[in-house]
């Protein structure tokens, strides 16, 4: 009843990225609550969903990284690194996929070539991707 469970690297990455995800929904609400945002202005929402997201990788990377060391996991570096890639590189997947069959599509939805390479990048330097 009380053993560590058989992928507890798994498990301390899903449970670090689900702590990130709640506290920045959490702390958008709040936000959205108190009308610090302009409800006319979407893109400044937006911007602080990711700025919030990039903040709670803190929460996310400490809260992971403890769970694994509860589980006797060793290797807690690769359980951090693990956490802050998996989400951001399985939701580019998507973007990726989706505006890949939009672009064959020849729809106008579709996002350039050269807008990916930029996001890409910025999402290099933040350490993302």
């Amino acid at each position: 009843m009380f053993r560590p469970p058989e992928h507890p690297l798994i498990l301390s990455v899903l449970i670090g990225v689900g702590t990130q995800i709640i506290t920045m929904l959490f702390l958008s609400i709040i936000f959205a609550w108190l009308s610090f945002e302009d409800e006319n202005n979407r893109a400044t929402f937006v911007t602080s969903l990711l700025v919030f997201f990039i903040f709670m990788g803190i929460f996310a990377g400490y809260y992971s990284a403890r769970m694994y060391k509860l589980f006797k996991g060793i290797n807690w570096l690769r359980c951090t690194l693990l956490t802050a890639m998996i989400y951001p590189i399985s939701i580019f997947t998507v973007f990726l996929i989706i505006d890949i069959s939009l672009a064959m599509e020849e729809s106008s939805a579709s996002v350039r070539t050269s807008e990916i390479f930029v996001l890409k990048f910025l999402g290099w330097i933040c350490g993302y991707f």
